[in-house]
């Protein structure tokens, strides 16, 4: 399976598809419930419509990944001091970003990160509608629209290091 991922992602990449690379946290709490955040769509700039996301956001020009995603996560929770335990999974995501004169792919990185013990509320943007813990089969079903087969099935394996 993992061969066929990476045959996919070069096959999208030598016929010159496009993509942005976004950078996903993947956050378990005690209760083993992942972190979910829905979308407000009328706050974002594309035309996808509102769904279930995991933390994170696509990189910009000259940043890193693990920068994008610390960057992120203090932007969409308010949180500036997660951990951030490893690599997860990477897959070329269902939806597409329309752009002025083109549509192009997302390529998401998704890392294990951690959050501090003392976290009690969390403070979301205005990116976002709500946030919900939720298990991992029903996060697997909310997430469905946006992330890639290979992915949903990899979360099954998922633990906290």
């Amino acid at each position: 399976m993992q061969r066929f991922l990476y045959f996919k992602i070069y096959y999208s990449l030598v016929t010159e598809q496009k993509f942005h690379v976004g950078a996903k946290a993947l956050i378990m709490n005690d209760e083993n419930e992942i972190l979910i955040l829905k979308t407000n769509a009328e706050g974002m700039k594309h035309s996808n419509p509102s769904h279930w996301d995991l933390p994170g956001g696509r990189i910009k020009e000259g940043d890193s990944l693990e920068g994008t995603l610390r960057k992120e996560i203090e932007e969409e929770l308010g949180i500036n001091n997660m951990e951030i335990l490893g690599h997860f999974d990477t897959s070329i995501s269902n939806l597409k970003i329309p752009l002025e004169n083109e549509t192009v792919g997302l390529l998401l990185v998704v890392y294990k990160c951690k959050l501090p013990n003392n976290i009690s509320d969390l403070k979301l943007s205005s990116e976002h509608l709500e946030y919900k813990w939720a298990y991992i089969e029903e996060t697997k079903e909310l997430l469905k629209l946006k992330f890639a087969d290979s992915f949903i099935e990899k979360l099954s394996q998922f633990e906290t290091s």
